[in-house]
């Protein structure tokens, strides 16, 4: 359903309030900064003229959505790529393994300053420690920062980060059991836990200039899924999953990286599947350290 926005001019004074459409339909003229465009259960705020945003969904079940609009120069908005990372949980029986596998994709921005984050402690679940979440999610950011894997190969990656330390804002993600957005961008970048629709693990929100500057990168990971903070411990059973694991794939987002597909790629960090009881994304393959390094 398409909301149409009633301007009106008072006193040579335009008012306008924040219209709602979507990615599905061809976007009307005069969508503005803080207009929303949604597709399904994703949606954006209309950012900054001259910036893009884009979110990225990823879901227990291996499926991943992604929408991305962006507002030009002049003010024309427009969606960059939504088409649906969308694909069943097939694990490839003749897969390469992470460090022959060298496919990646990347998504159009990459941070030429240093990516400073700070962590939403109070969000953390009730079942698991802070202290220990706070130390894994800066795990999952260094495994981003220095390419960590177990191919031999040398870090060569100049991405930097920096952990500010713990915080009370959230991350600029609006969450609901059937939405999820990413909000106006607010230049901080914050990773935290909140509600989520039921099957997604984890969203990333990222905004770049024009030229594909990365201005700023939040992470939501859900805060009804059952988390191991730090190493996945042998014997694991049940759908639980490692926040290392999970934080590295959705940094690596915030970093430029895009998904890979699960059933060509499913050694990858990168694959849009993160399977339950596993450390082994928190190591990142060769396709993931080769797109890293054309960023960086």
């Amino acid at each position: 359903m398409r909301v149409v926005a009633v301007v009106v001019l008072l006193a040579g004074c335009m008012s306008h309030e924040p219209i709602e459409v979507s990615a599905d339909d061809p976007l009307p003229a005069g969508l503005r900064t803080g207009d929303v465009v949604h597709r399904g259960e994703l949606a954006v705020e209309v950012p900054e003229v001259g910036e893009t945003v884009t979110i990225t969904v990823d879901g227990d079940d291996g499926t991943s959505f992604a929408l991305s609009i962006s507002q030009s120069p002049g003010g024309e908005v427009s969606v960059v790529d939504a088409a649906p990372d969308d694909e069943p949980l097939v694990i490839a029986a003749a897969a390469a393994g992470p460090c022959e596998d060298g496919a990646f994709h990347v998504a159009g921005h990459v941070w030429t300053t240093e990516y400073q984050w700070r962590f939403q402690a109070g969000s953390t679940p009730t079942a698991n420690s802070k202290d220990n979440v706070e130390t894994g999610l800066q795990r999952a950011a260094n495994a981003i920062e220095t390419s960590r894997n177990d191919c031999g190969l040398a870090d060569q990656v100049s991405a930097t980060a920096r952990y500010l330390g713990r915080t009370a804002s959230a991350p600029n993600i609006k969450g609901t059991s059937t939405k999820v957005t990413c909000g106006a961008r607010d230049n901080a970048n914050v990773v935290g836990f909140g509600n989520l629709p039921p099957s997604y693990l984890g969203v990333a929100c990222s905004w770049a200039d024009g030229a594909g500057h990365a201005l700023e990168g939040d992470v939501r990971l859900s805060a009804k899924h059952r988390w191991f903070p730090l190493e996945v411990p042998t014997g694991c059973s049940g759908a639980r999953y490692g926040i290392q694991a999970v934080a590295t794939h959705e940094l690596g987002h915030v970093f430029g990286l895009a998904h890979v597909s699960e059933s060509a790629h499913p050694n990858l960090t990168m694959s849009t599947a993160a399977a339950n009881c596993t450390n082994a994304p928190l190591t990142l393959g060769l396709g993931d350290v080769r797109g890293l390094r054309q960023l960086y």
